[in-house]
């Protein structure tokens, strides 16, 4: 006959058959072993006097459906009158905290993609926005410590610092000492194919070069009047990027002072020179 009893560790009320008395089962709600007692009746009606063992629970007989209570459980874990969820509830401030930080969050990612897709057009259109650039500036050198004067005749060239010609320009053409101030119009024209530029100072020291297009160039800039100490070498890094447009590139120089620098050009720039230090031609 069915009855039920309470679970000693979490009493909970427990149903089980008459089958189970005696038995080791499961309690559903703390998951311990407990022990079904064997008899129906209370400690007194069998004992008499003594002391009741603190294990013992009475074991009342399982009344109707209609009369269990609600948080009554079965060993089968499923409550015999089912409560309903608990409801939670939410206050309303929190819901629209949440909502601002998510379009917050949104916002941000948004502005953040129309800022990198608007950088990557620009890049794009001045790429295909390529135009000529111009470099223009004044050559000087220190004739003595603290006096400049302007170093007229001095070659200026502008050289595509991507490009491998193949075929590359002759020093002995190219250099102060291969002709006077007078263009020799055959160098030039070499290197405008290169996508270069050649030119002589003028009597102010002043020069212009062009190059057709945006991107990266070197600049060479030879002075015709100042002169390198003779113990005093070119730069060997110098030497193996000029060998790449001329040959050879130890002519070129000679023992005229030198610029050699990489520019980076998107508009027009001016870049003065001076050759300091240096003895007189």
């Amino acid at each position: 006959m069915p009855f039920r009893f309470h679970c000693s560790n979490c009493h909970q009320r427990l149903s089980v058959s008459s089958e189970q008395r005696g038995q080791q089962v499961k309690c559903p709600r703390c998951h311990r072993t407990v022990h079904v007692p064997e008899r129906g009746l209370d400690w007194d009606d069998i004992a008499g006097e003594g002391e009741k063992p603190e294990s013992f629970s009475p074991i009342p007989i399982l009344p109707p459906p209609s009369e269990r209570s609600p948080g009554e459980t079965t060993l089968s874990g499923k409550p015999l009158h089912a409560e309903p969820p608990p409801i939670v509830s939410v206050p309303r401030y929190v819901l629209y905290t949440q909502g601002g930080l998510l379009g917050l969050v949104a916002l941000i990612f948004f502005v953040f993609g129309l800022i990198v897709g608007s950088r990557s057009t620009l890049e794009t259109g001045r790429a295909d926005k390529s135009h000529p650039v111009v470099v223009s500036g004044v050559v000087r050198y220190e004739d003595r410590p603290g006096s400049e004067r302007s170093d007229k005749g001095s070659v200026v060239m502008l050289l595509p610092a991507d490009e491998r010609p193949d075929e590359k320009v002759t020093a002995a053409e190219s250099g102060p000492e291969a002709f006077g101030p007078e263009r020799n119009p055959r160098v030039p024209a070499m290197l405008e194919s290169l996508g270069g530029d050649y030119v002589r100072a003028d009597q102010q020291g002043r020069y212009r070069v062009r190059a057709p297009s945006s991107g990266r160039y070197f600049l060479l800039v030879i002075s015709e009047n100042a002169r390198r100490p003779r113990n005093e070498y070119p730069a060997a890094n110098d030497f193996a990027e000029l060998g790449r447009y001329f040959t050879p590139a130890t002519q070129l120089l000679g023992q005229h002072c030198y610029r050699w620098q990489e520019l980076v050009l998107r508009d027009d720039k001016e870049v003065n020179v001076t050759f300091s230090g240096a003895t007189q031609g």
